[in-house]
C-alpha cells in the first residue's frame, strides 16, 4: 500500500513529495546517508560514522503510530533529498525533532520547509514541545530553527551543545 504524499515547495520553488519512510525504504534511506558529507553525518548523529547503521535505517522505517519518519523527495525527479524524524518522550508532550538535507541541496528551502512540516506534525499528534540536540558548530541548522522560533541554550553537562526547543500553539509552524 501506498502512503500518502503531501507536496510543498520550497522558497527557492524545489517541489517535494513528503512521506512516511516504510518497510522497503531502508536502501534509499542508506544511500541518502552515504550522499551526506562526512561533517553533515556528524551533525545529524552528533557522532563521526562512515555509515550508518542497518538496525537504525530499519527503526526509520517503522513508523509506530508516533515515532516517525518523513522522506522529502524531488517531486520532479524522485531523488531523496532530505528526511525528517520525529521521537516523542513517554508522555508524548514533547517531540524531538532531526532533520537532514543532502549536502549538495542545501540553501533552496528544504530544511526550512520539511522542519515546518514536521512541526505541524508533532503538533497534530500531541506534542506541546519540539526541541533538538544540535553541535554548536552546526550554526546554520542553529540559525535556521532561530529563523522558526525556537530558543537556543546551552546543553547542561556538554559545552559541545545546544538545545533548541519551541512551544507548538495551536496555529502551523
Amino acid at each position: 500500500m501506498q502512503t500518502p504524499t503531501t507536496r510543498l515547495t520550497t522558497r527557492a520553488g524545489v517541489r517535494l513529495d513528503i512521506r512516511l519512510a516504510a518497510p522497503g525504504d531502508e536502501f534509499p534511506i542508506d544511500q541518502f546517508f552515504d550522499q551526506l558529507s562526512p561533517e553533515d553525518r556528524r551533525f545529524r548523529f552528533l557522532a563521526t560514522a562512515n555509515r550508518v547503521g542497518r538496525s537504525l535505517i530499519e527503526t526509520m522505517t517503522r513508523n509506530d503510530g508516533r515515532d516517525a519518519t518523513w522522506l522529502a523527495a524531488d517531486a520532479d525527479g524522485g531523488a531523496l533529498l532530505a528526511l525528517a524524524m520525529l521521537c516523542f518522550d513517554a508522555s508524548g508532550e514533547r517531540a524531538e525533532l532531526a532533520v537532514a538535507v543532502r549536502s549538495d541541496h542545501k540553501d533552496h528551502g528544504i530544511g526550512w520547509e520539511l522542519m515546518r512540516f514536521a512541526m505541524d506534525q508533532a503538533r497534530e499528534r500531541g506534542a506541546q514541545w519540539v526541541e533538538a540536540i544540535e553541535s554548536r558548530d552546526n550554526v546554520a541548522a542553529v540559525n535556521l530553527e532561530r529563523e522558526m522560533g525556537l530558543s537556543v541554550e546551552p546543553l547542561e553537562g556538554d559545552p559541545t551543545l545546544v538545545k533548541v526547543s519551541r512551544k507548538l500553539g495551536s496555529q502551523p509552524a
